[in-house]
């Protein structure tokens, strides 16, 4: 796990979707190694991740991408929402927020 930690150290983001982050509730920090955290990127289309996961816990910044037809709710400290057009490719619009 150790190692796992110090991969993370070296890479700008980690990418999850949905059913990743409910069934693990993943941290995604390289909280067993001393390094940056990196940036966490979450695909919830319909926005019905609880706010109690560890991605909503400030401890690294979160991206939120969105079916932009959702209505956002209320920010959370470091995590940023962005809207995607899901009837078109997301891959591109990811890497677009990004460059």
């Amino acid at each position: 796990m150790q190692y796992a930690h110090q991969l993370r150290t070296h890479e700008q983001s980690i990418l999850v979707g949905t059913n990743t982050a409910e069934a693990d509730n993943p941290s995604l920090t390289a909280r067993k190694y001393f390094g940056k955290n990196p940036l966490r990127l979450v695909i919830d289309k319909d926005l019905k991740l609880n706010r109690n996961n560890k991605l909503f816990d400030g401890q690294s910044g979160t991206v939120i991408f969105y079916d932009r037809k959702q209505k956002v709710g209320d920010g959370v400290k470091n995590v940023v929402y962005r809207g995607l057009d899901f009837d078109k490719d997301i891959t591109n619009q990811i890497c677009d927020v990004f460059i």
